[in-house]
């Protein structure tokens, strides 16, 4: 679902995994460790909206360069080859 979010240009809020911004790089993207600060950030992210959406277009054109199926497949073709 994360890839979907930013693929379909929308700002991401999600769960603390550290993997994420291995996985993500190059994308800006928020995320949460605990219910208690998920209201601070939706309100950060409303205080600031132009410059979030502002991310939004350059998010969706890196997961769709770099996060397809196709993508992946290259990548297990590489590591199995």
């Amino acid at each position: 679902r994360v890839y979907d979010v930013l693929a379909a240009g929308c700002i991401l809020l999600t769960e603390n995994v550290p993997l994420l911004y291995d996985s993500l790089q190059g994308c800006h993207f928020h995320t949460f460790s605990s219910q208690d600060e998920i209201c601070g950030i939706v309100k950060g992210i409303l205080e600031s909206y132009s410059t979030e959406f502002s991310f939004t277009k350059s998010n969706r054109r890196t997961i769709l360069q770099s996060h397809r199926y196709e993508n992946r497949i290259d990548e297990l073709l590489a590591v199995t080859a």
